[in-house]
């Protein structure tokens, strides 16, 4: 991107240093720059960003937790198996503006991890996350690990949940499954399984740092069919081995606790991934060489200030005379001049969508280029206007049609901003990732090279 770096970032800082209660007004052009800041509610404010060099267009949601609003997550559907626009998914929650969130795959479902209101969801690809603390006084965001363990009542032992709502059980692993993953990701065709039935509220862990669950142990089974889901939770896991010696120890009518947590975060009950991190701890992290996902794009992220504000950003790109996009080190310097002093990269290319209530979308999404329209997707960060405590994810009132979700995964699986040039980055080994990359990562990696090779 050929702009003074130097220049841009001093705008950039003198903007995020802005009063924020400022209802509209409107910068001079200065040296190329213009902005705008009208505050949408208290403690929020939008700020659009012109930069004639590039040229390029950045828009900018500033969330001051300590007020009435609060950001929340949503997911395109209560359970895995369908993508939705972020349009659809602000109007559902009520939410007074939003932005784009994780990475899809297909079937549609976020790429990582994923929790709300105390209850996991997913746990996902390994990478990074970002979390609001339930009191709103602070927030989290770094690279993260996702840890589920079981204990049973009077004894002093435990035992780990490998995985959450996420595919097979490999081989010595334990895995656990909900109605969230609906048909996406149901319990394994066979294996030996364990049901186990809620016997009481979430608590917090020790210090606050994860949620516990208590359950009742009921069938515990070892056999060639799958185990339904009835509302409950199932353990599952190969039928040898010493995971399946660990269900198999399971006795019907105990008591068994289960805890998840993001690492040693604090507080947490809503939780959103993404990658790769792009500023932490003040310091830009963003990977370069990483092909494709690390070249000119439309972006999304999120980002924490030094005094705790979230900034949900969006840069719009592909769009000739309207804005160029950004390569993933400069967004990351764009984060940093924001204020960021922890960032983190979000689904990006064409799912790169910002909404709010009064002005509706206020970027271009290119799919539709040169009309406007969204892109489904399969998750959001909302900012609502209240504290909300409590309730499911609202479902769109109408969900897209099962050719507009494919055509979605299609644009997804080619775009080099968004799954396929992330899952190209990862399987390459030019992107940071923790664990073991499902097969399924591979695949769509393949795919994407496929495309990107007969576009030339």
């Amino acid at each position: 991107m050929r702009i003074g770096r130097a220049r841009l970032a001093l705008a950039l800082v003198a903007l995020a240093t802005a009063t924020a209660t400022t209802a509209v007004g409107t910068a001079p052009a200065s040296a190329g720059v213009t902005k705008t800041v009208r505050t949408l509610a208290p403690g929020l404010t939008f700020t659009k960003i012109t930069l004639s060099s590039g040229p390029e267009r950045i828009r900018v949601l500033t969330i001051d937790p300590s007020k009435v609003v609060m950001v929340d997550t949503a997911l395109s559907a209560p359970t895995f198996g369908s993508f939705a626009t972020v349009t659809s998914m602000a109007t559902a929650n009520g939410a007074i503006a939003a932005v784009n969130g994780d990475y899809g795959t297909w079937p549609p479902r976020p790429v990582h991890s994923f929790s709300h209101d105390g209850t996991l969801v997913a746990t996902g690809s390994l990478d990074s996350a970002f979390a609001v603390s339930s009191d709103r006084t602070h927030s989290h965001l770094s690279r993260i690990r996702v840890d589920v363990t079981g204990q049973v009542a009077g004894s002093t032992s435990t035992f780990t949940v490998n995985a959450w709502n996420t595919g097979k059980p490999g081989k010595g692993l334990i895995d656990g499954y909900t109605p969230a993953g609906g048909s996406v990701a149901p319990p394994p065709s066979a294996g030996c399984f364990a049901r186990l039935a809620p016997a009481g509220g979430m608590q917090w862990g020790p210090g606050k740092v994860g949620v516990a669950q208590a359950y009742t142990v009921g069938a515990v089974k070892c056999q060639s069919t799958r185990m339904g889901l009835q509302g409950d939770v199932v353990l599952a896991s190969q039928r040898t081995g010493a995971a399946a010696t660990t269900i198999q120890s399971l006795v019907a009518g105990a008591t068994v606790t289960l805890t998840w947590s993001l690492g040693s975060w604090s507080d947490v009950e809503t939780s959103i991934g993404g990658g790769p991190m792009l500023v932490a701890k003040g310091k830009i992290v963003s990977p370069t060489g990483c092909g494709y996902l690390c070249s000119v794009n439309p972006r999304t992220g999120v980002g924490v200030t030094k005094s705790g504000k979230i900034l949900l950003v969006t840069v719009d790109g592909r769009n000739r005379g309207w804005s160029a996009g950004m390569t993933l080190v400069n967004f990351a310097k764009e984060m940093k001049a924001l204020g960021a002093v922890n960032a983190m990269n979000l689904d990006g290319g064409g799912s790169t969508t910002m909404w709010t209530k009064r002005y509706g979308l206020v970027n271009r999404p290119t799919d539709c280029l040169p009309s406007i329209c969204e892109r489904e997707v399969s998750s959001a960060i909302l900012v609502l206007p209240h504290v909300r405590k409590g309730g499911a994810i609202a479902a769109p009132a109408v969900a897209p049609s099962v050719a507009a979700e494919a055509a979605a995964w299609q644009a997804m699986l080619s775009d080099p901003g968004s799954t396929g040039g992330y899952m190209q980055g990862l399987t390459s080994g030019s992107l940071p990732h923790g664990g073991t990359l499902p097969a399924s990562d591979y695949g769509i990696a393949a795919a994407f090279r496929a495309t990107a090779s007969s576009n030339g």
